[in-house]
């Protein structure tokens, strides 16, 4: 549902600034050690304090480089300098957070879309369920408006003359069947050839040609 969507985005969101803060942490600390012992001419360092030099500073540089808004290839330089494990820790932070929290709040997005589908598709089916039963309820009425003797048993020689009836044409219609030929029509309602129709051939004749 929305609601568990939200929910777990939020809890991803938490997750990612959680780890943009300890790997901000790492960073700061790693700059720091640097700079303390950095000659006043390093050209290093005015990079290194650009990016790396607090820890909010160093959080917005990685949630940039989340984001492919940062300016990698000096990012990369400059860890490259400090050490080249910070540089692999910078990669590592940013194929994990682009590969996996992407993929996860994709998941996110890509299961709530199957749940609404399937609620839709739920939904049709009793809409489907729901108009085949009101379709039954009023062929049934009609059945019983053109089963005037009360047998439950419809003859071929009287149907056509039972389709005259302005309420039977009136229902006719409601489903759409031009009959032209009354004849044909109770040929395709008797499927056991018995001359015959009762409700239940006349109620599921009826609805296998309405569709």
């Amino acid at each position: 549902s929305c609601k568990n969507s939200l929910a777990a985005l939020c809890w991803s969101s938490v997750l990612l600034v959680l780890l943009i803060g300890v790997f901000g942490i790492i960073f700061v600390s790693g700059a720091k050690a640097y700079v303390d012992g950095a000659t006043l001419s390093d050209p290093v360092v005015e990079d290194i304090r650009e990016h790396f030099e607090t820890l909010p500073m160093t959080m917005l540089s990685l949630f940039l480089s989340f984001l492919g808004e940062a300016e990698f290839k000096g990012i990369i330089s400059t860890l490259g300098v400090m050490s080249f494990w910070y540089c692999a820790l910078y990669f590592v932070f940013v194929l994990f957070t682009t590969l996996a929290i992407m993929n996860f709040i994709a998941g996110i997005f890509v299961t709530d879309a199957m749940e609404l589908a399937s609620q839709d598709r739920e939904l049709r089916q009793h809409n489907d369920r729901m108009r085949t039963k009101k379709n039954m309820e009023v062929l049934s009425a009609l059945f019983e408006e053109m089963d005037s003797s009360g047998c439950g048993i419809l003859y071929r020689s009287e149907f056509p003359s039972l389709l005259q009836g302005p309420q039977v044409q009136a229902l006719f219609s409601h489903f759409k069947f031009d009959i032209v030929d009354g004849d044909s029509f109770f040929t395709l309602l008797d499927v056991d050839g018995s001359g015959t129709v009762d409700i239940e051939e006349f109620v599921v004749g009826c609805l296998r040609m309405h569709g």
